[in-house]
């Protein structure tokens, strides 16, 4: 089973490539713009441009979902 990510508005979806159904979703903050969906391996990274604070990358597991790592720039 192959899981990619998909950004749609503030949720980052992850798909079976196979089937199209659902494998998990991940809710963004809503005060922010996205960039750098970037896939490596079992994990997906995202930029996270906040209106009035500093960037955050955030690294999530694409198999269950969850946050491995946020960083802040």
């Amino acid at each position: 089973m192959k899981i990619l990510p998909r950004l749609d508005g503030n949720v980052l979806k992850f798909f079976n490539a196979d089937t199209g159904a659902n494998h998990r979703t991940v809710q963004l903050p809503t005060n922010a713009s996205y960039s750098g969906l970037m896939v490596s391996g079992d994990t997906v990274s995202i930029t996270i441009h906040f209106k009035n604070t500093n960037d955050v990358i955030r690294t999530y597991n694409l198999n269950n979902g969850g946050l491995i790592r946020s960083i802040s720039m």
